[in-house]
């Protein structure tokens, strides 16, 4: 028998890509992924600066496995689409707790 075991590989992925939107230079980086057998989506940050390795100015999530893998075009969307990160981490769904009474 010749060959391997027949699971898929995942190549090593490019670690950022630059993106140029409106006379500025983003750098695109992967900050998250999830892949199911139903859907593979990544979460793409967007930096101004390339050397800041803090929290992304925009961030936005896309269906793909890899960065490699998306175009131009599906990158621009990405952009059009993405969002400062949320900078609090409050979760307001549980913010009226302690306003209620036991009964």
């Amino acid at each position: 028998m010749k060959g391997g075991t027949g699971a898929s590989r995942l190549e090593p992925d490019l670690e950022e890509v630059t993106l140029q939107v409106d006379d500025k230079e983003w750098t695109v980086r992967v900050i998250g992924r999830s892949q199911t057998h139903t859907a593979a989506l990544l979460m793409l940050g967007f930096w101004m600066s390339p050397e800041d390795a803090g929290a992304p100015d925009r961030e936005t999530l896309i269906s793909g496995r890899v960065l490699s893998e998306l175009n131009l075009d599906q990158l621009q969307s990405a952009y059009k689409q993405s969002k400062p990160p949320r900078t609090d981490q409050s979760r307001d769904f549980f913010s009226d707790i302690g306003n209620r009474g036991r009964n």
